[in-house]
């Protein structure tokens, strides 16, 4: 009789067992696809809250000096009822414009879900968004005579499109460049809306933003494509600048367009560009292959250069967002870590990096291109935002 109990318990407990077992494995298994769903960082906001949890610094308009140093501080934060509002795009770049005190974003998810083509703009005079226009509705996209692709019932707008890196202001002509174009909304991409008109495009042009006048103007000429790359402006030369892995090339203005000057950079996309005025040399850091090593171009060489930086480095990424502080006369690096993002800094002529541990940024960043340095005030500037969270505007003083 006890072992009959005994056999039985046992085979009850083996049951148990291996019900769990299969529950874990299930789980596994599943977490993943769980997590990675579109829905589970809502369902994980409903129960958690925010991400971004920081409140917004109480700064007066323009009392910049008063802001304590090493420290990230959220100046602005989109609200419902905003007149101006919208979801930040990861994929969109940035510019700033000095003689307005604004920082600019032009760019689009995409991805046959976002058709934002629109020019945002935020006031530091005012701390207030700018919306150039509203975003063309997909029914006014078309190809003009040219076989440009354009939108808007005037058809006078870019398609909305991935920017990456490839957006920069331009100091001597006054205006936005954007070097890219729409190629994920190419058919063989994401969904068969465009489809029909497609295919009567005959090229893809650079296309200049003028905040004065607020109108876009296409290049005429031959265009070349920063898509997924990344281009500066050269304050030395007063050129843009930008870097395919197969050339390097000069925009000098919408009158006299492309020209090649170097034959090789780096060989990933997801970079990101900034020039260097005190030395004079172009720093590339970031990119798909996740090398943490620093590439170099001097106006005049005919390639990029690796630095050997024998020190410390920072964690290794893609889409960094980075500029240069002119008063410190170094990049800053924003570099995502587990859980946060940290904040770097790098010495060219000493070929060093730095990690600024009071700057760390409370939560992971992700693709951003659009963190600008404004030299009236000596503040590094980001738009930053976790996934279904109100847009916010954050400083950084060194």
């Amino acid at each position: 009789m006890k072992l009959k109990k005994l056999i039985k318990s046992y085979f009850i407990s083996a049951s148990i067992l291996a019900h769990c077992l299969i529950i874990v494995i299930a789980a596994y298994f599943l977490s993943e696809r769980v997590t990675s769903h579109w829905r589970w960082p809502l369902v994980k906001r409903w129960v958690l809250g925010d991400i971004d949890k920081t409140d917004v610094y109480p700064l007066n308009y323009n009392d910049f000096e008063s802001l304590p140093k090493g420290l990230w501080l959220k100046i602005h934060q989109q609200r419902p009822g905003d007149r101006v509002r919208f979801v930040r795009q990861a994929h969109a770049g940035s510019g700033y414009d000095q003689r307005r005190n604004r920082l600019i974003l032009f760019g689009s998810n995409t991805h046959g879900e976002n058709w934002n083509n629109t020019i945002y703009s935020f006031d530091l005079n005012t701390f207030q968004w700018l919306e150039a226009y509203s975003s063309d509705k997909p029914g006014t996209y078309t190809v003009n005579d040219d076989g440009v692709p354009v939108a808007g019932i005037k058809h006078n707008h870019p398609w909305a499109m991935h920017t990456f890196g490839s957006v920069v202001y331009d100091e001597k002509n006054d205006n936005l460049v954007v070097a890219s174009y729409p190629r994920h909304l190419a058919p063989d991409r994401y969904g068969q809306q465009l489809a029909p008109i497609w295919t009567s495009i005959k090229r893809q042009p650079t296309w200049v933003y003028n905040p004065e006048s607020n109108n876009w103007r296409s290049y005429n000429g031959k265009s070349i494509s920063f898509f997924p790359y990344a281009i500066a402006f050269d304050s030395d030369r007063s050129v843009v600048t930008g870097f395919l892995p197969y050339g390097i090339y000069d925009w000098n203005g919408i009158h006299k367009g492309w020209k090649k000057i170097g034959r090789k950079s780096v060989g990933e996309y997801h970079t990101n560009v900034i020039y260097d005025s005190k030395n004079h040399v172009f720093i590339l850091y970031g990119g798909n292959k996740m090398q943490n090593s620093i590439k170099v171009f001097v106006a005049g060489e005919k390639m990029t250069e690796t630095m050997p930086t024998l020190g410390q480095r920072p964690p290794a990424g893609q889409s960094i967002p980075l500029v240069f502080h002119k008063q410190e006369g170094k990049v800053v690096a924003l570099i995502d870590v587990d859980g946060y993002a940290q904040t770097w800094l790098y010495d060219y002529a000493n070929d060093q990096w730095f990690r600024v541990e009071s700057a760390d940024f409370p939560y992971q960043i992700g693709m951003n291109y659009s963190m600008e340095y404004d030299v009236r005030n000596n503040i590094v500037i980001l738009v930053s935002s976790p996934k279904n969270e109100e847009t916010a505007v954050w400083v950084l003083k060194i």
